[in-house]
């Protein structure tokens, strides 16, 4: 169907949404969707359309059914072992680990701030020892930060996603999360590089991200550029 109203991308949820249900008692049941031949068929039949899969993980169990099934990127990718990893890394699966969903939400640091809560939702984990296992199995890590425009997840506040990122790989490789790596994870030509024939989308701003990535703040943005057109 969405193929049908003429959709870019598909997204499939392998597991339970970060706020699932079943519920139980005093905290979330994380649980596996689709069986792994389910997805392979939303898999071949994207791609036989020329669309790319992207799958929301949550727990090893999803994430090996979304990598088995051959999907294009792991979005969350919570939950993620050695194992995985080096499967990941074999298929070339793009890694989007959206940390600052997590990171500037009360709701789920509480699980970080407090070990007696256990980690229902692999929060702690996933911003502890998933992230050294995707760096150390050199993961194409991609800047997603999943903010949908609420008011916990304001949008305008995106580039924490790559300071986030770049407390694991560095600012350079963050940076690259956010522009090269972004536009080969979804497809696009000629963008994401400041390169002769590229489109020209950029933002300038008043000081070198590179140095330090609170630069890229909308407080240091001196313009946008959009195909080549500034917009101040």
């Amino acid at each position: 169907m969405v193929l049908r109203d003429g959709a870019d991308f598909v997204k499939v949820y392998c597991a339970t949404g970060s706020t699932p249900e079943p519920k139980t008692g005093s905290g979330p049941m994380i649980r596996p969707q689709f069986t792994v031949e389910e997805l392979r068929a939303i898999v071949d039949e994207a791609h036989r359309s020329g669309i790319k899969v992207a799958a929301h993980t949550i727990g090893p169990e999803s994430l090996q059914n979304a990598v088995d099934a051959g999907v294009d990127s792991l979005e969350h990718g919570m939950g993620l072992t050695e194992e995985l990893a080096a499967e990941i890394k074999k298929k070339n699966i793009y890694y989007v680990p959206t940390l600052s969903i997590f990171t500037e939400s009360q709701e789920f640091m509480k699980y970080v701030r407090n070990p007696e809560l256990g980690d229902p939702v692999y929060v702690r984990q996933h911003l502890t020892k998933d992230m050294e296992i995707a760096k150390n199995h050199s993961l194409k890590i991609v800047c997603g930060s999943d903010f949908g425009g609420t008011s916990n997840a304001e949008h305008g506040k995106n580039y924490k996603e790559i300071l986030n990122l770049s407390r694991f790989i560095g600012n350079i490789e963050a940076l690259r999360a956010a522009t090269v790596n972004a536009a080969e994870c979804i497809g696009l030509e000629r963008a994401g590089q400041i390169k002769e024939g590229f489109h020209a989308d950029m933002a300038v701003l008043s000081a070198d991200p590179t140095i330090n990535v609170e630069n890229l703040s909308p407080a240091k943005i001196i313009c946008v550029i959009k195909n080549g057109v500034i917009y101040p």
